[in-house]
């Protein structure tokens, strides 16, 4: 306000669905501002409630509810026939499929799988996006030769997968 009293009592109480316990964080100051920071380990819904007193009793109070995701997309790549080791044909089919994964998941999966040809000597890339689900790409190598395929499935919070082959 326009006369702050000085002092501030400032208490962050954190519920974790996950171990079904609360967390307490306390900081008081003389004058100033109070700073509580903290982190959120497990995944899953927590509530965060967040008092703040001064001298007078004047009390503020904020009460979030937030999900953690901290667990990266699963990418699972199926080599159709024919194949022999690492030796596939043009007609030999490639999926890749990624999921969000964990237990609270966003949900959200951007799937991308670049594919360098060492007989073109260029890279082509194949795109999926999906808000919620599975994101899946089916692709083919036309030309003989060695390929790398690299896939990278990341989520919206920034959880990435990586799963890379050499035919």
């Amino acid at each position: 306000g326009l006369c702050p009293v000085g002092s501030v009592n400032l208490t962050v109480a954190v519920y974790s669905f996950y171990t079904q316990q609360w967390t307490y964080y306390y900081e008081e100051v003389d004058d100033g501002t109070a700073v509580i920071s903290f982190t959120l380990p497990e995944e899953c819904k927590h509530w965060i409630n967040i008092t703040a007193t001064d001298d007078l009793g004047n009390v503020a109070y904020d009460n979030e509810t937030v999900y953690v995701d901290n667990t990266p997309p699963e990418i699972v790549k199926t080599i159709g026939e024919p194949k022999y080791g690492s030796y596939i044909t043009s007609d030999t089919e490639i999926t890749v499929e990624a999921t969000d994964m964990g237990l609270c998941p966003v949900g959200s999966v951007n799937l991308t799988v670049a594919v360098y040809s060492f007989y073109t000597q260029q890279w082509t890339y194949y795109y999926d996006e999906v808000e919620d689900g599975t994101a899946s790409l089916t692709i083919y190598l036309p030309e003989e030769c060695k390929h790398w395929i690299n896939i990278t499935a990341t989520d919206d919070l920034g959880n990435v997968a990586y799963d890379n082959e050499t035919f």
